[in-house]
């Protein structure tokens, strides 16, 4: 409960907005349900794709200087950063009900998107929608997890099985 300004009383708090991420998935499954019940049958459950979000080994050092208050969100150098996504999705792996990817982020391209929406490219939710619009357009996105013997999706060039696998 907080106090009204006037001292008339109290008023509860208004919950916190849910993330970009939460209202995307009520949307999918909301649009699913509603799909669903208008077919009169009944269908295999929406995969739901996942996109990460990944600054490529080229791209870190100008996401750095460009944002340095990102590089601790991001860790603190690109290896830090390629092992935190690896875990990441590994850990969705575990949702069945999700197919995961990884977009790699560009410097411009999240600059781009961010002015032409006038947004913060430093906020959380820009950059998750930068990431969310890259797997819509399915350019730079990476299907995840690679075969063993096929390129990891860091771009390193090594295969899976030797790179993010090894050292996830």
């Amino acid at each position: 409960m907080t106090v009204s300004g006037d001292g008339s009383g109290t008023r509860p708090t208004e919950p916190a907005e849910p993330t970009l991420d939460a209202r995307i998935d009520s949307w999918l499954r909301s649009l699913s349900r509603m799909r669903s019940e208008n077919s009169g049958r009944k269908k295999k459950p929406t995969k739901i794709t996942r996109v990460l979000a990944y600054w490529p080994a080229e791209q870190w050092d100008a996401m750095a200087a460009r944002w340095p208050r990102l590089v601790p969100e991001y860790g603190d150098q690109h290896d830090t950063h390629r092992r935190m996504v690896e875990v990441m999705l590994r850990r969705h792996a575990e949702n069945a009900d999700a197919a995961l990817g990884v977009a790699s982020m560009s410097v411009e391209g999240l600059a781009e998107f961010a002015r032409a929406r006038d947004l913060d490219p430093a906020v959380s939710e820009t950059r998750a929608a930068y990431a969310a619009e890259l797997g819509r357009a399915g350019t730079t996105v990476t299907a995840w997890p690679p075969a063993l013997r096929e390129k990891c999706w860091c771009g390193s060039g090594a295969t899976y099985r030797e790179c993010c696998a090894a050292r996830g």
